[in-house]
């Protein structure tokens, strides 16, 4: 086959493909430069920074030069480590309360009205882990008045010879890349993204949506981003199956395709644009390119704040950069 352009685009300051159980060498080997067609592909260099030339403060250009100084590893201390302006972090013993309080200082994200949700788009907390994410989620849905509703998921062993050895309890507390927790808690008015492609292309992997009904069996939410932002959906539970979780014991998962959205990780913040950022680093990062992808969500210097570990003084997070040949 021939005669087909194919055009790929990326940054190489950002994360790497992810490689489940491998090594950082194996990782980097799965770069789009160690293939083959690398060395016959035309390369072109984007060379003007859109949010700077829109912008007309010198702020603007000192955060993206900032922001490039730190995706090529050039604001190194001492080995892969760099501190963060004090503008950028919160004070030191600041909780996740703080870094909520400052994600949404008017209490908007609890007293949203449903014609009114570009704050919710436009506003998120990023983590490195999940346990992280969590927590930040918990604590918001929490503040969120109105009845919660708690959706448990049907899960079973793929083999039904397993069944007997495997039971719906065993299965319950692992979720493999991908999947919904087992027990989903939601609330009117709360912000979710899709993890399936449901209606491409207005309802993907990655859509948010603000929850406006609950039943038994379905969940409507109202598109909160994108092109498609005002258009109304009804989610169903869907099946989830996976071939090599629980020690090589398939199963399979039924439950909405849904997870709050107040917080997320830094890999599925990948492309997405907050015009208030905030990164919760109790936990360091651990890989290429996570941390500039976490410092560079934000529109502004000015529109991003860290949590460190409360006996944090030094202020210092690991870049995790590696050169990529």
């Amino acid at each position: 086959m021939g005669g087909i352009t194919t055009i790929f685009a990326g940054d190489f300051r950002q994360i790497l493909p992810v490689v489940p159980n491998e090594t950082e060498v194996i990782t980097i080997d799965h770069c789009l430069k160690n293939s083959y067609i690398w060395s016959r592909t035309e390369k072109y260099q984007l060379t003007k920074n859109m949010r700077v030339r829109h912008s007309r403060s010198g702020e603007a250009q000192q955060f993206a030069d900032y922001l490039l100084s730190v995706g090529e590893g050039r604001e190194k201390d001492v080995g892969k480590c760099i501190t963060l302006p004090d503008d950028m972090l919160l004070p030191t013993g600041s909780t996740i309360i703080d870094l909520c309080s400052f994600i949404y200082p008017d209490s908007s994200a609890v007293s949203a009205d449903i014609s009114d949700i570009s704050h919710l788009a436009e506003r998120g907390t990023l983590a490195p882990l999940n346990k992280d994410v969590e927590e930040i989620n918990k604590h918001m849905i929490q503040k969120l008045p109105g009845e919660e509703r708690v959706y448990t998921s049907i899960d079973t062993v793929t083999n039904p010879d397993l069944a007997a050895q495997y039971q719906p309890e065993d299965l319950h507390c692992h979720r493999p890349s991908a999947f919904p927790d087992h027990i989903l808690r939601l609330k009117l008015r709360g912000p979710v993204y899709v993890i399936r492609n449901l209606y491409p292309p207005m309802i993907c992997n990655g859509t948010k949506l603000l929850i406006i009904r609950l039943d038994s069996t379905n969940a409507q939410g109202k598109i909160i981003d994108g092109r498609y932002t005002g258009e109304i959906y009804y989610i169903p539970r869907i099946l989830f199956i996976t071939q090599d979780d629980l020690h090589g014991v398939p199963f399979k998962r039924l439950q909405f395709p849904l997870r709050l959205a107040y917080a997320f990780t830094i890999n599925r913040s990948h492309g997405s644009t907050l015009d208030i950022a905030g990164g919760c680093l109790r936990n360091p990062v651990f890989t290429h390119g996570q941390l500039y992808v976490l410092l560079s969500r934000a529109t502004s210097r000015s529109n991003i704040k860290v949590l460190t570990t409360r006996n944090n003084t030094t202020k210092k997070f690991s870049t995790c950069e590696r050169k990529i040949n």
